[in-house]
């Protein structure tokens, strides 16, 4: 009974920081149990963020990330970023799983690596893995339209990359293919995984 009650509150806990609206589309029930990873902090200069784990008792522990944004307008800037989100998932570029979204808030899956921590933890298989990718997804960024400033938050689960910025980073959708530099992306791509000069 006091594991019931404890675990209650936790669910409770969570809604008064992320929503309950947000809380109830992810469907928590009092046998979850949810621990907080970092408290809300600044994300970039559109979001604040916060990161927690979820365990059911069963599956290993689920890892989420929810993000507020926080740009005038932001329930309408969230949908605006949606829609880009949609704009990747066609072009076949990974973005987070989304779990709950409402009004300026979404909550999705937490990708671990860094591409750097990704691209030093990986045998040469996985590097090569690492930057096939990359540079697929900047050609397909450029196909879409997206003028794109910087990928230097783009993460990894392991062997791949993923967009996890919606925002300003991701740069208009020009709707206009961009023709891009081999050289600069080859290098953004050494500088994102810590390498000097030398290619993998």
């Amino acid at each position: 009974m006091t594991e019931s009650i404890r675990q209650s509150s936790s669910i409770n806990h969570l809604s008064s920081h992320i929503g309950s609206e947000i809380v109830e589309q992810l469907a928590f029930t009092p046998t979850h149990e949810i621990t907080a990873v970092t408290p809300w902090s600044r994300g970039g200069n559109e979001t604040y963020v916060t990161d927690f784990t979820i365990n059911d008792g069963i599956n290993d522990p689920l890892r989420m990330i929810a993000k507020a944004c926080i740009k005038l307008s932001p329930s309408e800037t969230m949908n605006e970023w949606n829609v880009r989100r949609s704009v990747l998932s066609r072009a076949g570029i990974q973005t987070p799983t989304v779990y709950a979204c409402s009004g300026p808030t979404i909550v999705e899956e937490f990708i671990l690596y860094t591409l750097e921590e990704a691209f030093q933890r990986g045998d040469s298989i996985i590097r090569e893995s690492l930057r096939s990718e990359y540079l697929d997804v900047c050609s397909k960024l450029a196909l879409c339209g997206f003028n794109t400033s910087s990928l230097h938050d783009a993460r990894s689960r392991g062997s791949d990359v993923v967009l996890i910025d919606m925002g300003s980073d991701l740069g208009p959708l020009t709707g206009t293919i961009r023709v891009l530099d081999a050289l600069k992306i080859e290098a953004s791509f050494r500088k994102l995984t810590g390498q000097r000069s030398a290619r993998i």
